[in-house]
């Protein structure tokens, strides 16, 4: 595999697992999941692949376009302001609902 990015943080000696992850059907357990990333660590290959498959589940149910009533002129720039915008964690009213 060649060197670790990070050499000052010991990495683990563990594979992370399906029952580490998710716990009784409820959501990932993000915190153990990031935690254990961010030190290079890695899942097993069960594991990636639920992540893999309950994602692109999620995705295949969401719609890819965006619906706008006529005119566009202005709410189309705003449409493409808000996509940019769309890491902040705070509502910014933009269009008229």
């Amino acid at each position: 595999m060649g060197t670790r990015t990070m050499t000052t943080i010991p990495p683990p000696t563990q594979l992370l697992t399906i029952d580490e992850i998710f716990v009784d059907d409820e959501p990932p357990k993000l915190d153990v999941l990031k935690s254990h990333l961010f030190a290079e660590g890695r899942l097993t290959e069960k594991a990636a692949l639920k992540i893999i498959n309950d994602t692109a589940t999620i995705f295949k149910g969401e719609k890819n376009l965006i619906e706008l009533e006529a005119p566009i002129t202005g709410k189309l720039f705003e449409c493409f302001r808000i996509s940019l915008l769309g890491q902040h964690k705070t509502f910014i009213p933009v269009l008229p609902v």
